[in-house]
């Protein structure tokens, strides 16, 4: 009995056990070591942008303070520096401050200045050419037309090859309408300039002038007016009525034709070779249709200023002379001749008065 008691307990605490091992709660496995996050990379700095080069020019105005011309020049200066975002600062001298007007281009060949605008017709004495890609005389009507020539009909891939060799390079052109002239007595008719003492810029204008008698000056525009005031010359040619005004001429020669017939001048934008072969491409074409700008600026502006002008003038006591179209016509062939005459002189020039004969006679300008 005693050991029935005895066995009977033993059962009891196997089982008690047994339910005791089953109603535990299961071991925790073992805790897994946690992987550190792997650790940023630190982002490296983009390389600093290299700091650009900015290019400073001396550069000079062939246009005294408070013209129009000059005003409009001074527009494009400031517009090249804003376009470039300050890649390109041009200083502005005044006219002749540097470089004698008539000079210029030897001036900036030679590095003393950088840059600059200036009237082809001025070099005619270097090579004949630089009369023929001025703007012929009694040629071209509109500035459209001698644009067309330079842009289109390779007058301006003919004068890069005639400045090269004085180590300039032509940038771009700029036009300013058919000029007006004025003299001290009033001249009407062909018959009439005989004996006239006249401020011209050279080259064929001035032979045609003196083909018909008058005494042909050639004198910078600074110069003109002290001459006209002081009789040393009858009259003179320079610009259109917007800048003739500002100038004065009205005052000391007070008959000047209007409308203007006689010749449609362009200004070349020259830069030392020197100095436009160290600009990047990317300110070659900006500078270049900087140029663009300035010439279309230039136009329209004394368009309008013209007009304004001969109403100033007028009021002030200036009388207007019309010439007759026979008169003019007479003055054309005496230009034709001098054109066939000044095309003998060079090859370079007879290349491009025998360009812009052909496109005359596109247009019906002559036969």
């Amino acid at each position: 009995m005693k050991r029935k008691v005895i066995m009977l307990m033993l059962s009891v605490a196997v089982a008690v056990s047994i339910v005791l091992v089953g109603c535990a709660p299961e071991a925790a496995p073992p805790a897994e070591e946690e992987e550190a996050p792997p650790a940023e990379e630190e982002e490296e700095a983009p390389p600093a942008a290299p700091e650009q080069e900015v290019f400073e020019w001396r550069t000079q105005s062939v246009w005294t303070g408070g013209s129009p011309s000059y005003e409009i020049f001074m527009n494009f200066v400031d517009r090249v520096e804003e376009l470039t975002d300050g890649r390109i600062v041009m200083e502005v001298f005044p006219p002749a401050a540097i470089v004698p007007s008539l000079e210029l281009l030897d001036g900036i060949g030679k590095g003393t200045l950088d840059a600059a605008s200036s009237w082809p017709g001025w070099y005619a004495g270097k090579d004949p050419a630089f009369a023929a890609c001025g703007g012929l005389p009694f040629s071209f009507d509109n500035d459209m037309q001698l644009d067309t020539w330079y842009y289109q009909l390779g007058g301006l891939d003919m004068m890069q090859e005639l400045y090269e060799p004085f180590n300039c390079h032509v940038a771009g052109m700029t036009y300013y309408n058919v000029e007006s002239w004025h003299a001290s007595r009033e001249i009407r008719t062909v018959e009439d300039l005989q004996g006239l003492k006249i401020r011209m810029p050279g080259g064929m204008l001035s032979d045609i002038f003196e083909r018909v008698g008058c005494s042909v000056v050639l004198l910078a525009g600074e110069d003109v007016y002290p001459a006209l005031e002081r009789n040393l010359i009858d009259g003179t040619d320079w610009m259109t009525p917007a800048d003739n005004y500002m100038y004065g001429f009205h005052e000391v020669a007070p008959y000047f034709d209007w409308p203007g017939w006689h010749h449609l001048p362009a200004n070349e934008f020259m830069v030392n070779l020197d100095k436009w072969n160290e600009l990047p491409d990317d300110l070659k074409a900006v500078l270049e249709a900087a140029v663009r700008e300035w010439a279309w600026n230039r136009c329209t502006t004394l368009a309008l200023a013209d007009y304004e002008a001969v109403d100033a003038m007028v009021s002030e006591g200036a009388t207007p002379l019309t010439w007759d179209p026979a008169e003019i016509v007479k003055m054309r062939n005496i230009a034709l001749e001098v054109w066939d005459e000044w095309a003998a002189k060079s090859p370079m020039s007879a290349r491009m008065i025998e360009s812009q004969k052909e496109y005359n006679r596109l247009l019906g300008l002559m036969e």
